[in-house]
């Protein structure tokens, strides 16, 4: 009985240390990109995070990208959201969910247009994700 209770205790160490650590973190790195179509040729304003990382607010210009990339943690929960803002329109989205995108994409492409935010999966022009604005001006 002793030796059950160490060989599961042991189990339990290793499983925490690799959680700590990168030994057990998915390798694959996931590159996000939110371009700029808006027809109007203005700005965006667009500010993304995750429940560890606040990534900033930043400008983004007509038919320019804000990027990022990071790696899947190990739980397979990863969810980066972005609150997203134009002259005449906002709202919050998640831009990174694994749960929906762990096979979709490992480049994951986003447009903000006048009508919403526009997702296309790995090699694809044609979108598969919309969402409508949640508050318009």
């Amino acid at each position: 009985m002793m030796h059950k209770s160490k060989t599961a205790i042991l189990l339990l160490l290793l499983l925490c240390v690799a959680a700590a650590s990168d030994i057990g973190e998915d390798q694959s790195t996931v590159h996000v990109e939110v371009w700029n179509k808006l027809e109007a040729k203005s700005n965006i304003i667009i500010h993304c995070k995750s429940k560890d990382d606040d990534l900033g607010i930043f400008t983004v210009l007509p038919n320019q990208a804000f990027t990022f990339h990071f790696r899947r943690n190990f739980f397979a929960s990863t969810l980066f959201f972005c609150g997203i803002y134009t002259e005449h329109a906002q709202g919050t989205y998640d831009i990174y969910k694994f749960t929906r995108d762990g096979n979709r994409c490992y480049k994951c492409t986003w447009a903000v247009k006048e009508s919403g935010v526009y997702g296309f999966a790995d090699g694809n022009s044609i979108s598969d994700i919309f969402y409508k604005w949640t508050v318009v001006h």
